[in-house]
């Protein structure tokens, strides 16, 4: 019973911590100087599973997904430059595409996903 409560404890810790590393980074989006924003890319690609699965729960949210939209725009352009980025990018976008419910983030992923097909439209 004690293992159940402390292995409960764990995990509730590591979501909240999730939860407010994905916060942080969203508070900076959406933004006017892009050398305002690279610490939070950074962020981005640190993030583990858990803190990824809340920032698509965001974007799957309406009233929540202006900022994530951002936020995945700014993620996708920085790594659109480089073949190893794009890669990583789309695995990601692809991974995530699949359990959006919500019509309007699926349709940004779509969008996000042609511009890591084709370099030259890298906004």
């Amino acid at each position: 019973m004690k293992k159940y409560l402390l292995l409960l404890l764990v995990v509730a810790a590591q979501n909240l911590m999730a939860q407010s590393s994905v916060k942080e980074v969203l508070q900076q989006f959406p933004y006017q100087q892009k050398n305002t924003i690279d610490a939070s890319l950074v962020k981005m690609d640190q993030w583990s599973k858990a803190e990824w699965n809340e920032f698509f729960a965001l974007l799957n949210d309406t009233s929540t997904q202006v900022a994530p939209s951002y936020a995945i725009h700014a993620y996708v352009s920085a790594h659109a430059v480089d073949p190893q980025g794009r890669a990583t990018a789309n695995a990601l976008l692809n991974k995530y595409k699949r359990k959006l419910t919500n019509e309007t983030a699926r349709i940004l992923i779509e969008q996000e996903l042609k511009q890591l097909q084709d370099p030259s439209i890298v906004a």
